[in-house]
C-alpha cells in the first residue's frame, strides 16, 4: 500500500521488514518483505550481477514461503512482486504468466480483488510479451474488463482499456 500512497516510505518499511526479520526471526510476512526488497534491488539495478542477486533473493524467499509457510492468504501478492517484478529476468515469460493468472485466480477466490487485478494486468502484458496469439490475448481482456466492471476495480478498468 506504501508503495502508492507513500512511495518516499516504500524502501524504508521494506528495509524495516527485513531488519525485523534479522533480528526477530522468519515469519510468513518476512517472506513478503524479502520479495519486496528484491524487487526494489532490481528496479534500481540495471547491472546484470545486481539482477541476478536480487533475483536470488526473491527466487530464494519464495522457495522458503513454498516448503515452510504456503500461507494462500499471501500468495496472490507474492506472485504480483515476484512474477511480475523480478522472475523475468531470470525465468521464462509464459512461466511469469501463467504464476500471475494463478494469482489472479487465487485472489478472487480469497476476496482479495484489488491485488487479484494486479496480477490480471501483469498476466496481460506478459501474454503479450510470451508470444502468446492476439485474439486469445482479447479474450482474457475482456475477461478481466468485465470482472472489474462488476467489482468496481477502477485501476484494473483504467489499465486493461489501455490494452
Amino acid at each position: 500500500v506504501s508503495f502508492f500512497t507513500k512511495p518516499e516510505m516504500f524502501a524504508f518499511l521494506v528495509c524495516r521488514s527485513v531488519q525485523l526479520t534479522m533480528r526477530e526471526g522468519i515469519c510468513n510476512y518476512s517472506i513478503v518483505g524479502f520479495v519486496h526488497y528484491s524487487a526494489m534491488l532490481v528496479s534500481g539495478n540495471k547491472m546484470v550481477k545486481g539482477i541476478r542477486d536480487a533475483s536470488r533473493i526473491g527466487k530464494s524467499a519464495m522457495s522458503c514461503w513454498k516448503k515452510r509457510f504456503h500461507a494462500t492468504h499471501t500468495l496472490p501478492q507474492l506472485y504480483d512482486i515476484y512474477h511480475g517484478w523480478i522472475a523475468f529476468y531470470t525465468e521464462p515469460l509464459q512461466s511469469c504468466a501463467d504464476a500471475l493468472r494463478q494469482g489472479f485466480d487465487v485472489g478472487m477466490s480469497l476476496g482479495e480483488t484489488g491485488t487479484a487485478f494486479l496480477n490480471a494486468i501483469q498476466h496481460v502484458a506478459y501474454s503479450f510479451w510470451a508470444g502468446e496469439k492476439l485474439h486469445t490475448i482479447l479474450e482474457k481482456i475482456d475477461y478481466y474488463l468485465e470482472l472489474a466492471l462488476l467489482y468496481k476495480n477502477e485501476v484494473a478498468k483504467g489499465y486493461l482499456s489501455i490494452f
